[in-house]
């Protein structure tokens, strides 16, 4: 059985479990990111592969490649 852990929501501050985060961000979105200011994005959803109460929701520009996200998760350790 997965383990419940929250994570913080980077555009509202508010916290959700890996399930109602990926609900959260579809509403959240909508009140907190603008297209035309940041450019549009995809959604990524990034789990531990032996450790799944590892995670994180991205929202990425289009064009972003693997190479660049690569770092990502050692760059932002609380």
């Amino acid at each position: 059985m997965e383990r419940l852990t929250e994570g913080e929501c980077f555009l509202c501050g508010g916290s959700f479990t890996k399930r109602g985060m990926g609900r959260h961000l579809e509403s959240c979105r909508k009140e907190n990111f603008s297209v035309e200011r940041e450019g549009k994005t995809i959604h990524l959803r990034v789990s531990g592969r032996h450790r799944p109460e590892y995670w994180m929701h991205l929202a990425v520009k289009p064009e972003t490649t693997l190479e660049e996200l690569r770092p990502f998760p050692n760059r932002h350790r609380a």
